[in-house]
Order: structure tokens, then sequence, then C-alpha cells
């Protein structure tokens, strides 16, 4: 697909307002500009950006760190400030935006399984994506680009 098919997609896909009923996933070679065709569409579209490498991202980054609530006597785990989760003050004022995930198929498996949950769930453990927030990911083809990659598919 062209750049221009690719955002059209996106488009078409991503309606402020809306709910999310599929999760695009964009294949391409290193370097043919997918982050910046969805960064692109996020602006035209008015929405907010946050893009997210997940091979440079452990387990803890998306799932966030284990701490005691001592009222309860149990155990909650503290998501990250830069995914935009319900209660997270970092995005109270946000219209809506767009959080990419790329590099999906590059990123260590147990960052993978907690990718699938905010991508199937929209939540990663308790911590739920706001509800005008949109997930789009990416990654590279693999043997056909040089690139070492996590096969996605069933064999």
């Amino acid at each position: 697909m062209r750049a221009d098919q690719v955002k059209a997609a996106l488009r078409a896909t991503v309606k402020p307002g809306k709910a999310q009923s599929i999760t695009p996933f964009i294949i391409g070679k290193p370097g043919v500009g997918k982050s910046h065709v969805v960064a692109q569409v996020a602006k035209e579209l008015g929405l907010d950006f946050v893009d997210l490498r997940l091979s440079q991202v452990d387990n803890t980054d998306l799932k966030g760190i284990p701490a005691v609530d001592k009222e309860s006597n149990t155990s909650k785990w503290y998501s990250p400030e830069f995914l935009p989760t319900v209660g997270n003050k970092r995005f109270k004022d946000s219209k809506g935006g767009i959080l990419f995930l790329d590099e999906f198929n590059r990123a260590a498996p147990d960052v993978v399984q907690s990718a699938f949950q905010l991508v199937y769930d929209y939540a990663v453990g308790d911590a739920k994506i706001l509800p005008n927030w949109y997930i789009v990911a990416a990654g590279n083809m693999g043997l056909e680009d040089g690139c070492d990659v996590m096969n996605l598919m069933p064999q």
C-alpha cells in the first residue's frame, strides 16, 4: 500500500467519537514512514499521539509496577504515565488520540503478551485505555526486509 492508501484506511478506522472496532496493523519495511503516516493522521484529526516502540520497552513498562496497598492489605499495579488510561492525570484534558504500538513484532515475547491485552481488551492489567483513544499497531516484514521479527500469524 502507498502512504495515501494507509492514511485513507486509518481515517476509515479512527473516527473520533466512535468506539474502535478493529485495531489496524501496518506492515512494512523499516524506514518507509509507517510511524510518520500515523502521526500525520492523528494531527489531521486533531488527536493526541503517543508513539511507543515496543522493541525498546520491558513488560513492566506496559503493565506497570506492583505496590502494596496498605489499606486493603493487597498489591495493585501502578500503570505507566505514558499510557492514556482512565485516571491518568496526564491525559485528563485529552480530546482523544492514537496510541501507536510500533515495532510490535520485534518486541520481547512478554511485552507482546501485554501488548495483545492492549489490542484485544483496550486495557493492560486493571488499567483501561481512555474510550476516546484508538490503538494502531505496526511492524516489519521479517526476512523480506532483513529484520528479526516474531511471527504473529499461526502456521
